[in-house]
Parts: C-alpha cells; structure tokens; sequence
C-alpha cells in the first residue's frame, strides 16, 4: 500500500528520511518472502533504528508499516493463501513495537481503513502484551525514553473523564433521544409534546446499553466527546454488563429522585440527581456511583492518545 513518506514537518531530518525509506524497503522484502516472513527476528531489525526512541518517528513510521501489513493481509485473503499470511506471533512484535492496538478508534474513524481491516488489532488489544526490548522503557504515559528496561509492554494507561464533558455527551444523547420520542409521538398519532421525561430517559437508557456494549464502546454523544464506556479492566463492554450498566444507573437515578421528593425544601430532579454524582467524580477522581457499581468507568480516550 501506498504511504506518503514523512517530511521535515514532522521534525525529521533529512538522514532521517532515508533511513525510514530503507525501513519500509525491509519491511516490503519481508512482506514478499513467504519465507522470511514468518522468522520474528528477521522483524527485529526494524528496533535497531535509534530514531525509534523518538515517538513522533515511531508514529509515522508505524502508520507507514501498518498500511502495508493490512494490504498485505487483504491481498491473501483475496487469494486465500492461508500460508502467505502473516502468523499472529509477527503481529504481535509489530504491534509491541507501534502500539497499533491502543490506537484502535483513531485508526477507526480518522483513517481510511474499513472496520474488517482492523478487526486483528481488537484481538491484539485484548491480549497479554510482549516484553519490550531493553532499551525502551516507559514515561508519562505513551512517552517513549531510552532507559532501564521496564520488563513489560507500555501500560495502556486512560484517564477518567471529567464531568463536564461527561455532562455535555449525556445532553447530546439526551437530545437526540427527545427527537426519537417526538418522532415516535408523531408517528403513533399522538401530538408531539415533551410531556413524559421518564419515557424519554428509559429510551436512553436502552439505547446507550446497545451502544455501550457494541464496538462503539460508547454513545453518539460520548463518541462526539472522545469518550468511552470500559469494565474495570480497561476492556470493551459486553452486552450483558452493558445493560446491567443501564439497569444500574436507573436504579441509582431513581432511587436519587425518590430521595428528592422526600426532601422538605424544593429542589430541581436534575439537580439532585447531578449534584451528588458531580460530588462523587470529583472526589474519585472522574468515576461516578454508577462506575463503581457496575465495575465500568468512561475514560477520555483523547486525552489518553494525546499522551
């Protein structure tokens, strides 16, 4: 596959360029040996690169690399050349070296590649990451340093969302739900009034465990946000534990409501249901009553890749 070479906009030198160009030439000679393909040390040379060190290097090149092995992979597919294929042991280097799985959604939406493409990288995500080489180690997130080896991948570290941009994705959901409802209103021949927020909340509620526990990792307005739905463990939702999420909040929404009424003074729903979940972030952290109850979190998934 075609990839634009790196300029000197991305603060490499011009040596640079033509040692990232004889890279891809390995890696092209490589990819055209049914041979030479499958021996993980023939890839190690690609680590031997000192610039390597350099993140914004490893980045581009990386991308470069990758657009190759996905050419690669659709080209035997087509041809179904099982034995031309490259053995997952090979992906899984390549992806230690690049961090191809922990950039998944960008890939995702901000690339040219179709989702079939980059299904290998879902299962790459979800498992047991191979040592690093001894000369990289880890710093600040997805800073790559020489040093001291780590003895382990790099972390794949995500920060908790704050509350207002998880207040800002449950307004654009919420608004998009009361446009459904309207809809829905209008085609069952009723007038279309707001006049049932619990109806419109239960909606929500439904579509945002569909969406949670899809590939989306999240609602339209968490992924307006560059937010996503994750277990405890930093791994996708299933479907299951994404309605048991939904059920969840419902409970803790309704149970808030109820205190509420019971209240002598007269206060906003809203406001007693935000309050004490805007308390409760804040003093975790980012994780609200329905995180820790349902063993979820929503991490900002841009802050993490901006590292």
């Amino acid at each position: 596959m075609a990839q634009a070479i790196p300029s000197e906009g991305h603060g490499l030198t011009m040596l640079s360029l033509a040692d990232f160009q004889s890279l891809l030439d390995l890696v092209d000679a490589l990819l055209a040996s049914d041979d030479k393909l499958h021996v993980v040390e023939n890839w190690k040379t690609l680590e031997k690169d000192e610039r390597l060190l350099t993140e914004a290097y490893r980045q581009v090149l990386g991308d470069a690399v990758l657009g190759r092995v996905i050419a690669h992979r659709k080209d035997h597919a087509a041809a179904e050349n099982a034995a031309g294929q490259l053995r997952h042991t090979i992906l899984q280097y390549l992806d230690m070296l690049f961090g191809w799985s922990n950039r998944y959604d960008d890939f995702l939406y901000y690339s040219p590649y179709e989702e079939e493409d980059l299904e290998f990288l879902l299962a790459l995500r979800d498992e047991s990451p191979l040592p690093v080489p001894s000369r990289y180690g880890l710093k600040g997130g997805g800073h790559v340093y020489q040093g001291e080896a780590t003895g382990s991948a790099p972390e794949r570290l995500m920060y908790y969302a704050d509350g207002w941009r998880r207040l800002g994705a449950f307004i654009v959901d919420y608004l998009l739900v009361a446009m459904i409802y309207l809809v829905l209103k209008l085609l069952l021949g009723h007038p279309p009034k707001f006049d049932n927020p619990v109806s419109v909340f239960a909606i929500y509620l439904f579509l945002a465990a569909l969406c949670e526990g899809s590939r989306w990792s999240g609602t339209p307005g968490k992924r307006l946000l560059g937010l996503r739905t994750l277990t405890s463990e930093l791994l996708p939702l299933s479907f299951l534990h994404s309605f048991g999420r939904a059920i969840t909040v419902g409970l803790i929404v309704g149970a808030l409501a109820y205190l509420n009424s019971l209240l002598p003074i007269s206060i906003s729903v809203w406001t007693a249901i935000l309050v004490p979940m805007a308390i409760t972030s804040g003093i975790s952290g980012g994780r609200c009553p329905q995180d820790f109850a349902s063993w979820s979190m929503v991490a900002n998934y841009r802050k993490f890749e901006a590292g």
